[in-house]
């Protein structure tokens, strides 16, 4: 199970998936999560651990902070 939303990262939007594994996502509620980028290699350079990010969905309804990058992730 997925969500899909853009995530925010440095003013610039990017197309993912959130990878819930069967978890509900709450406002309120902080959760450590899986992201899958559709176009990896536009992010990537933009990608650090520690960096702030922001969850869109027609309007900032998240914010968040980098904790692992992983390139490799089925």
């Amino acid at each position: 199970m997925h969500f899909g939303c853009p995530l925010l990262i440095d003013g610039e939007y990017f197309d993912c998936r959130w990878l819930l594994d069967g978890r509900t996502l709450e406002l309120g509620h902080e959760r450590q999560v899986a992201v899958k980028f559709l176009f990896f290699a536009l992010v990537a350079p933009l990608l650090a651990v520690g960096k702030a990010i922001q969850m869109w969905d027609g309007r900032v309804i998240a914010d968040g902070v980098i904790t692992e990058v992983c390139k490799n992730r089925k």
